[in-house]
């Protein structure tokens, strides 16, 4: 069963926790090693993977996170995996993207709005993976 279905977005005051950014830390080191973390592209309203990535959901603290990983570490895995991320407000309005830290994507969600949710899309544009970002 594919996680990342039915774990609930990271928040925001995760990144600022030690033991949550070791992590990232830890894990982004064992896939890139000595090479540079490549930075999203910022869209107007998306983030875009730079040409040999996708961005993939993982689990961190319990919490759905894209992070930024080179094809081909994704390659012959069944990841949840896309080129492309959004927010978006499912009522209301005000959920935004956000990056903490470099190939780390998530979203934030304003008062104002009932459902953020980040999305992970392939070139088609089709959602194929959903996350609710929750508001505390």
């Amino acid at each position: 069963m594919d996680e990342s279905k039915w774990l609930p977005g990271a928040f925001e005051a995760m990144f600022y926790c030690p033991e949550v950014i070791t992590i990232i830390d830890s894990f982004m080191k064992s896939i890139y090693v000595l090479d540079p973390i490549p930075t999203p592209i910022a869209l107007k309203d998306s983030f875009k993977a730079p040409d040999g990535f996708l961005f993939v959901y993982v689990n961190i603290c319990g919490r759905a996170v894209a992070l930024i990983l080179p094809e081909s570490a994704v390659a012959g895995k069944n990841a949840s995996s896309g080129d492309d991320t959004s927010c978006s407000c499912g009522k209301g309005s005000g959920c935004s993207k956000a990056t903490k830290k470099a190939g780390v994507v998530y979203c934030v969600g304003a008062k104002t709005c009932s459902k953020c949710s980040l999305t992970i899309a392939d070139d088609s544009k089709i959602a194929k993976y959903v996350t609710e970002c929750y508001q505390y």
